[in-house]
């Protein structure tokens, strides 16, 4: 039997041009063969690392990645790094707490949450990023449709539930229940969420049906939760001057 294919029957699945590699400079360099070896394993746990990341990447809709780098610290007039910086040690994850993100549009909520699941994907956990008003959209079709366990399996299986844009619409009381349910059910369970809205909790109930409902809501959110508040102007804004005032 062949190297590769002995390799192989163990689990070690490399190219075959990456173990000739591997081989040719432990060669170069006199290795002992532990060391060729342990470079193999090596390796192999690299490429299992990053199959496992591009698997879970896939499926957790992220879309456009960010990274907190790419986030300008300078530009709201209110963001407490402190927090920002407890939220990205990710260990609410582990303990099935909630990130809230409350800021107007254009500061950069939705970045900082991205950033987040990035960094919950990289660290090896299972991540799922939604716009609140489609997923809840979708779980009133799948109810419809006689399919709702099915539509909220992912939401309430994966490790860490990013839900953008709660409260930026008025709600009706069937999408109410359904993200309460989502909500409680996750607590419940002790799953990690994040969550980004533009409105203060306190002005929730204007776009919601339900008083009662939507103080269970908050209450569960907020329990274990990090609230980061972010103000200042848009971005979005700035740019948009920015642009205006260069010369043409």
């Amino acid at each position: 039997m062949s190297l590769e294919h002995s390799l192989t029957a163990v689990g070690i699945r490399l190219p075959r041009e990456s173990i000739d590699g591997i081989i040719r400079e432990g060669v170069r360099a006199t290795l002992a063969h532990e060391e060729v070896l342990s470079r193999i394993v090596d390796a192999e746990r690299e490429r299992r690392r990053l199959r496992s990341f591009q698997r879970r990447l896939s499926r957790s809709r992220l879309g456009t990645a960010a990274a907190l780098a790419d986030f300008d610290f300078a530009h709201p007039s209110r963001i407490d790094r402190g927090l920002v910086d407890q939220a990205f040690s990710l260990r609410f994850v582990d303990e099935g707490g909630a990130v809230l993100l409350v800021a107007p549009t254009g500061l950069g909520k939705t970045h900082i949450a991205r950033a987040l699941v990035q960094g919950a994907l990289v660290d090896g956990r299972r991540a799922l990023f939604v716009d609140a008003m489609d997923a809840l959209d979708q779980l009133v079709a799948a109810r419809a449709a006689g399919r709702l366990a099915t539509a909220l399996r992912p939401l309430l299986r994966t490790q860490l539930l990013c839900l953008d844009g709660i409260a930026y619409q008025r709600m009706d009381i069937e999408r109410l229940d359904l993200l309460f349910e989502v909500v409680r059910k996750r607590y419940d369970a002790n799953r990690a969420a994040v969550i980004t809205t533009a409105l203060p909790f306190a002005q929730w109930p204007s776009v919601m049906p339900s008083t009662a409902a939507t103080a269970a809501l908050v209450d569960r959110l907020v329990h274990r939760s990090i609230l980061i508040t972010i103000e200042g102007d848009s971005y979005r804004k700035r740019q948009a001057l920015e642009r205006a005032d260069r010369p043409r």
